[in-house]
């Protein structure tokens, strides 16, 4: 399993952003009438609540689907949480909202209950699902423009449509694609299926099938590539994180090849003897303590081992991880992020938060809104029809 199959920090965003509408009728609580209340007992919330429910649901999902260790380690619960709604409100939410307020787009507020409850049930399959095919989320949005005509977002279009827009604005409404036809994201290809690497909708490969490598699918949440290589153009196999994280404290694991890793709480060590790496299941270590390069970390959350092995230093001491303004840590860190939970790397290469509506950023990925505007964060542009 090559090393960006453990980096899970992007959390399928794309379901959200295809919140398409399946038909035009039924009641619409436009604009989140209603007071404050949980939508799991059945109150109807404001649209500005929604992020929060939508973003606690994904992520209690995660937790399910994910191995814990790389849930803890490059997502965090909490965490989790938090940058999803910020992502939410900031974008998604925010080109909602406007189409709410436009009419091309009708919220039902009192369907929100029926949507989250559905993904509480829908498991590992939210990772490739459109949210309109969410059982309960299909009249939470509904949209009112027909196939061929302008569109503003992807909510907007009618049935199972996106909003097509490239380098044009508007864009048009589209119907999403089946396997082998063109796209540029997600969203631009019916569920299940995703957007390949390759610019092709594809659906990924489930337990037993193989993957990976840039030449088959990747495997669906909740499995892992196991075996692939891209440097050697080897496919892996799909397999349950129960079936290749086995070893115990003293068995060899193997990173070279991705197919056996070491039970959660325990890291898989690098060392050198007699000029050749050996790989072996070892106990973490306490913070601040002597450590080995091992994956995950042999160090405690918040610190990584400083030891080198781009230069053949294998050992080092458990150090905190890089907060706002200082380096991030190289690719051949032992750490699964560059930065401290919850920050990010920018092109600046230094530690960042995600910047909210109104902060300060140099680039676009500085934003929860994907959009930097003159030095500021600001909310995403949009179409006028």
């Amino acid at each position: 399993m090559s090393r960006a199959a453990w980096v899970v920090g992007s959390i399928w965003l794309g379901l959200w952003s295809g919140a398409c509408g399946k038909h035009a009728s039924g009641s619409a609580a436009d604009g989140g009438v209603g007071a404050s209340h949980d939508a799991h007992v059945g109150t109807v919330p404001t649209l500005d609540e929604v992020p929060a429910q939508l973003a606690k649901a994904v992520c209690a999902q995660l937790t399910t689907c994910v191995d814990g260790t790389f849930f803890s380690s490059v997502v965090g619960g909490a965490t989790c949480e938090g940058k999803q709604e910020a992502q939410l409100q900031d974008k998604t939410f925010a080109e909602l909202a406007a189409a709410v307020k436009a009419g091309t787009v009708h919220y039902n507020a009192d369907k929100v209950a029926a949507c989250i409850a559905g993904l509480d049930s829908a498991g590992c399959a939210i990772a490739q699902e459109r949210l309109s095919d969410v059982a309960g989320c299909n009249d939470m949005f509904v949209g009112t423009i027909a196939v061929g005509a302008a569109c503003d977002v992807d909510a907007a279009c009618l049935g199972d449509a996106y909003c097509k827009r490239g380098s044009t604005c508007p864009g048009k409404c589209t119907q999403r694609g089946a396997a082998g036809d063109a796209c540029v994201r997600d969203d631009d290809c019916a569920s299940p299926l995703i957007c390949s690497s390759g610019g092709q909708c594809e659906k990924l490969a489930q337990a037993g099938e193989s993957c990976g490598a840039g030449i088959a699918p990747d495997c669906v949440l909740g499995l892992l590539c196991a075996g692939d290589g891209a440097n050697t153009q080897q496919t892996g196999t799909c397999k349950a994180y129960k079936d290749v994280f086995v070893g115990k404290v003293g068995d060899v694991c193997d990173l070279q090849t991705g197919t056996i890793y070491c039970e959660n709480g325990l890291s898989c060590l690098i060392g050198v003897q007699n000029n050749q790496a050996t790989f072996g299941c070892a106990a973490l270590v306490a913070a601040d303590g002597p450590c080995s390069f091992g994956v995950p970390t042999q160090c405690p959350d918040g610190q990584h081992c400083s030891a080198d092995v781009a230069t053949g230093v294998t050992t080092g001491t458990c150090v905190a991880m890089p907060v706002v303004g200082e380096d991030c840590l190289s690719s051949t860190s032992d750490s699964l992020t560059p930065c401290a939970l919850g920050l990010y790397c920018g092109v600046d290469n230094k530690c960042h938060s995600l910047g909210r509506l109104g902060a300060s950023c140099g680039d676009d990925s500085d934003c929860a809104s994907q959009r930097c505007d003159a030095g500021t964060c600001k909310e995403p542009a949009l179409c006028t029809l």
